[in-house]
């Protein structure tokens, strides 16, 4: 089964504003999340999932797959509903929220997620 990474990328962070872009010895921080799977040399395909067209080209850069979910899945603009949460175009923190679009859209397959804020983030943790 092809084993599938994949790092969520929100455009307007609220507790630490676009953490993601966010230069780190010259390098956005989603960057070392991205590499961090390129590294570990387990996965068949990487992805960023982001709402914003920006971490697509990011995503070239790094040379990485981007999937653009639709902004009403996922992020501030959310409009999904489950058991335990309506979003009603508040901010989504709910992931089977922006997991459920990349889901429906890729074949069956070992899907990991990689936060760009996993500070500890090891290549050998998945080898």
């Amino acid at each position: 089964m092809k084993k599938v990474a994949f790092v969520p990328a929100l455009l307007g962070s609220t507790r630490i504003p676009d953490k993601n872009l966010i230069l780190v010895d010259g390098h956005p921080m989603i960057s070392y999340a991205v590499r961090a799977c390129q590294e570990a040399d387990v996965f068949d395909e990487i992805y960023i999932n982001s709402e914003h067209e920006i971490f697509g080209r990011i995503a070239e850069m790094l040379g990485v797959k981007f999937y653009q979910r639709k902004p009403d899945r996922g992020g501030s603009a959310c409009q999904m509903t489950n058991k335990s949460r309506q979003c009603d175009s508040a901010r989504c923190q709910t992931h089977d929220h922006f997991l459920y679009d990349l889901m429906e859209n890729l074949e069956p397959c070992q899907l990991t997620m990689v936060h760009t804020t996993s500070p500890l983030t090891r290549t050998d943790a998945w080898s």
